[in-house]
């Protein structure tokens, strides 16, 4: 089987797990397949993929943190990416990958049923080619997260998205985008571990859905599943890191080990492409 099979496969097989968990707390999922991308292919590497979301994966009504009572602050949030893959090679085959996280709180006018949303955060998170890679980026951590938003998620987009998975027309829709300017300065780059599309899911579920102080309660939210979500999440973490995962390590995750193992040391600097 093909890795683009595989990747697939495994992503589908994220589908039925996320949307039990978030369930537990009265929150929607809107699921999209995945496909490759059109125009990213080089005739010069024939064998390199990109794979991504054929439209963005939306949870909606999340709470804020898993430990909140409050059933009125929720959040809108919206998850895009893809990756970048060797198609026939062993594992590790993923040479790069993007992820794309931006989060809203929604208010639906109860006359007019237009949504609101307020843009609260965004981030962006990559994961580059290994040191030495033509593609690789001077100056830039290996894996690392920036604030700020993609030119592709713009104002018409967003709309269009929300729209479609709530029932509305585009127009019925607006974004409040004030905080776009505030969030943080766009080009620092924080250092992170491998942070691509699944990994930002778990990161989510984790924050958002999962408090440490009902997980052994044996009435923790169930959301009709019969499950605790803090139970589920720990099924989330073994799909994360299972075989079937061919995206779970990428050339830089192995480049970036073999750095520490040689030095045994881990330092911020073992990120950097000019380390030597």
């Amino acid at each position: 089987m093909s890795n683009s099979s595989h990747l697939l496969r495994y992503w589908h097989s994220w589908q039925s797990k996320l949307d039990t968990l978030v369930r537990t707390r009265k929150s929607k999922l809107r699921f999209p397949n995945m496909r490759e991308i059109a125009g990213t292919r080089n005739p010069a590497c024939p064998d390199v993929i990109t794979y991504g979301l054929e439209e963005p994966m939306l949870i909606l009504d999340a709470p804020q943190k898993g430990s909140s009572k409050r059933e009125t602050k929720r959040l809108h949030i919206m998850l895009d990416g893809g990756f970048t893959f060797k198609e026939s090679a062993g594992h590790p085959c993923l040479l790069s990958a993007k992820c794309n996280l931006m989060m809203f709180h929604p208010t639906v006018n109860d006359e007019s049923n237009k949504l609101d949303l307020e843009l609260v955060d965004a981030l962006h998170f990559d994961v580059e080619t290994p040191a030495g890679d033509a593609a690789s980026k001077g100056f830039h951590p290996f894996f690392h997260v920036q604030r700020g938003i993609s030119n592709k998620h713009d104002d018409l987009y967003v709309r269009q998205i929300f729209a479609k998975h709530t029932d509305r027309e585009a127009g019925e829709v607006e974004v409040n985008w004030d905080a776009k300017d505030r969030i943080g300065h766009p080009t620092l780059r924080i250092p992170t571990p491998q942070l691509d599309l699944f990994s930002v899911i778990t990161m989510i579920v984790a924050d958002c859905f999962c408090n440490p102080a009902e997980a052994g309660a044996s009435a923790a939210r169930t959301g009709g599943s019969g499950t605790p979500a803090e139970v589920l999440f720990v099924d989330l973490l073994k799909l994360l890191t299972e075989s079937g995962n061919i995206v779970r390590e990428s050339l830089t995750s192995q480049s970036l080990t073999e750095r520490i193992t040689s030095a045994k040391l881990m330092s911020a600097g073992h990120w950097y492409p000019e380390y030597a």
